[in-house]
């Protein structure tokens, strides 16, 4: 029997372990598998007579989500897709804001910013597009779960209902610029996908932030671990390792 731990991408949930625990324990020469949410970690022992390193992270992938070996170079990539998350979320307020104001303010029947739903409509489109894509993993991941592994995630369940407001609008935006009767910038729903996104940037922006100082809290307390232990053996103290 072997043992190795494996970091994984893609987890957001505890639905997400448990799936990803299911399709571990489920593969023939797994014996056990524990995936820590808060590390991004999997812990698996295997029998490397039935089962090998490259079907194991074949069988994370099928499962939805990424395996990779944990180094020091993974650390670096850590840190640049925390940033990333970082200028996503930031971005997506910036947009957010202000599309929200536009659509609440008309809605409630504060004020009106613009008089011609064509402008309007567009104005909403200009600045939800720019979400949708600052969030473009919910939809990478969603659909490429739902396809390849045939189960839905909370990327999947966020793309579909994001993805549907945006649409919709799209299409009542193309009959408002035909001049078709029945439509106007009332029936927009810009607003709702591109909130909806940027809330949930916020959440991963915090999680993803709260992973990185739990990882880097562990790492420091088994530094503090010592390297060598006192033993007595045949009324000697000897100094060995701690690994023997």
């Amino acid at each position: 029997m072997k043992e190795i731990v494996i970091g994984i991408k893609g987890l957001h949930c505890a639905s997400c372990v448990n799936r990803l625990e299911t399709k571990l324990l489920e593969t023939a020469g797994i014996i056990s598998a524990n995936v820590n949410l808060a590390t991004a970690k999997a812990n698996i022992k295997y029998d490397p007579n039935l089962i090998n390193i490259e079907k194991i992270y074949l069988t994370v992938k099928s499962a939805g989500y990424e395996a990779y070996e944990i180094n020091k170079d993974v650390n670096i990539d850590v840190d640049k897709e925390q940033e990333s998350k970082s200028k996503n979320f930031i971005y997506s307020l910036a947009l957010s804001i202000p599309l929200a104001i536009i659509t609440m303010a008309e809605h409630f029947h504060i004020y009106k910013f613009f008089e011609s739903d064509k402008i309007n409509s567009l104005i909403q489109l200009l600045l939800a597009t720019p979400v949708l894509y600052f969030g473009r993993e919910f939809y990478f991941n969603g659909f490429k779960s739902l396809i390849k592994a045939k189960t839905a995630t909370m990327d999947t369940l966020v793309a579909l209902g994001t993805g549907t407001a945006y649409l919709y609008s799209l299409f009542v935006t193309v009959m408002i610029f035909f001049s078709k009767e029945g439509y106007d910038s009332m029936h927009l729903y810009y607003e709702t996908s591109a909130v909806l996104i940027m809330f949930i940037l916020l959440g991963r922006n915090l999680e993803s932030k709260a992973r990185v100082k739990t990882s880097s809290a562990i790492k420091k307390l088994i530094e503090l671990s010592p390297k060598y232990a006192v033993v007595i053996r045949d009324g000697k103290e000897i100094e060995i390792p701690v690994s023997e």
